[in-house]
């Protein structure tokens, strides 16, 4: 499995467009008046997201299981990492594997890949940090990225109740915009 892409995804509703852009800048000015944030949920007429894609190589099966990370300590992280090093292909008991050794003061989660929302060729898990989202390479190597984020904005919104058609929305992506998109 590798990351191949990140950036952020809007999307907005082409028949809604002045409506909302108007509700967006009224919530910008309530938010500057009274010196807190206001967000607008992701709905069936606008929404954004940091997209993480994944890939599965060719003979690559999905996990069981996925772990995620909470480093809180970032300072001393590359140098903690340097020191013990990551061991590729060495076999250790769990306990004692340097990699985990390193992060024993972090916070931890185990993710069931069976408890992932499946949409056609997708399964995605949506956190506060974005939407991270797996597939097999083979399904979307002939993909350019605008049809690939129309099928999958399709299966988004259809995991939230949602029963659209994609080629009623604009779709902006934005690259590497997540610091800005989660303070």
């Amino acid at each position: 499995m590798r990351n191949l892409e990140n950036f952020t995804v809007s999307y907005i509703r082409k028949d809604k467009r002045k409506d909302i852009l108007n509700l967006l800048r009224k919530m910008e000015e309530l938010s500057k008046e009274f010196g807190k944030d206001l967000i607008l949920r992701n709905d069936q007429d606008y929404g954004k997201f940091y997209f993480q894609l994944y890939i599965f190589e060719k003979n690559e099966e999905f996990p069981a299981c996925i772990v995620k990370f909470l480093i809180e300590e970032t300072e001393d992280l590359w140098e903690r990492l340097g020191e013990e090093g990551v061991h590729y292909y060495e076999w250790f008991e769990t306990k004692e594997h340097p990699f985990f050794k390193v992060f024993s003061k972090d916070r931890i989660c185990l993710i069931d890949m069976e408890s992932t929302v499946e949409g056609g060729i997708f399964r995605l898990i949506e956190d506060d940090e974005g939407v991270k989202v797996f597939v097999k390479y083979e399904d979307i190597a002939k993909m350019n990225r605008e049809k690939l984020l129309k099928e999958f904005l399709q299966v988004y919104l259809a995991t939230k109740g949602y029963d659209v058609n994609v080629e009623d929305y604009d779709i902006q992506v934005t690259e590497d915009e997540i610091v800005s998109f989660l303070e």
